[in-house]
């Protein structure tokens, strides 16, 4: 295998050549690292989705909460005026 020069390698990953080796003394592949990169990447998009889904969750549940507040509210006054109106 070939090996590349350290300017095709991703940002913030050492040439694995030039890196100690594992004991396997098997050396990553650049696709492996590329890979491990991009899913870095896509679990923190992950959790940062799941953050933001939660406040909206959180914020349309208090607007129903609200509102059936609300409704309970004006039923209860609507009782109140009837029974004081048949006195």
């Amino acid at each position: 295998m070939l090996r590349l020069s350290s300017t095709e390698w991703p940002i913030g990953y050492a040439n694995p050549w030039q890196a100690p080796q594992p004991p396997a003394g098997v050396a990553p592949l650049r696709h492996d690292l590329a890979l491990a990169r991009y899913l870095e990447k896509r679990m923190a998009y992950d959790s940062s989705m799941v953050r933001r889904l939660d406040i909206w969750t959180t914020a349309i549940d208090l607007c129903v909460r609200t509102k059936q507040g609300v409704l309970a509210a004006f039923q209860a006054l609507r009782l109140l005026t009837s029974v004081w109106a048949n006195k």
